[in-house]
């Protein structure tokens, strides 16, 4: 009787035929495998394994053989739930198919830049010369750690001593001149007094010497 059957081995179709089921093959590469008949309007693949077929031997879309677990999701895909999506940016990265980007980082869920301190602590930075980093921040180094490290010289220092000498004069000074102190210095001797010495004393200060430093 002449049939339409398929050899199987290890539940994998191995071979198409048509003929007597039951005929000896001359070709050796299916001996021993299960032969089964199928409807001559069907089609299959061979190399399919037969799960991938229902009981009418239509193929199951490769969505339900992946949900089933049969056939592997392609790289770069994700099953959600009975469909299949594409992977966000994180997700690739955390399954190794792409790398985060330099001077990125994963935050919260997004991809967001490394601030300033993360950079240099990654080494993607330096440090800013007259800079450091303490507490977690980047703070700017006093003027004499910057000519005890070479940034500056006794020049340089010396005038940026002398204008902060002159800044913190003009704001001692403009505090005793506002409005609030002249009205008080009018009703109130006691203050007028120390306001006066205090005013004689700023104004004592001449060429504002760089050892005339005030307290910041």
């Amino acid at each position: 009787m002449i049939n339409t059957f398929i050899t199987v081995s290890n539940g994998e179709i191995t071979g198409i035929h048509g003929g007597d089921i039951d005929a000896v093959f001359t070709n050796n590469n299916y001996k021993d495998h299960e032969r089964i008949i199928i409807p001559d309007n069907v089609s299959v693949t061979v190399g399919d394994r037969l799960v991938y077929y229902d009981s009418d031997w239509n193929r199951k879309p490769d969505l339900q053989l992946m949900i089933e677990g049969l056939i592997p999701v392609p790289e770069g895909y994700l099953l959600g739930g009975n469909e299949l999506r594409s992977m966000t940016a994180i997700e690739r990265i955390a399954a190794g198919l792409d790398e985060l980007q330099l001077g990125f980082k994963i935050e919260n869920g997004e991809i967001i830049p490394m601030t300033a301190i993360e950079r240099i602590l990654a080494g993607l930075d330096e440090i800013p010369k007259g800079f450091k980093l303490e507490g977690g921040q980047i703070i700017e180094m006093s003027v004499s750690k910057k000519m005890k490290a070479g940034l500056i010289t006794q020049e340089q220092l010396n005038e940026i001593l002398a204008s902060k000498n002159l800044e913190e004069l003009k704001n001692r000074l403009s505090a005793l001149q506002t409005p609030e102190a002249l009205a008080q210095a009018e009703i109130d001797e006691d203050y007028a007094a120390e306001r006066k010495a205090k005013l004689k004393a700023l104004l004592a200060v001449k060429g504002f010497p760089v050892t005339a430093v005030f307290p910041e």
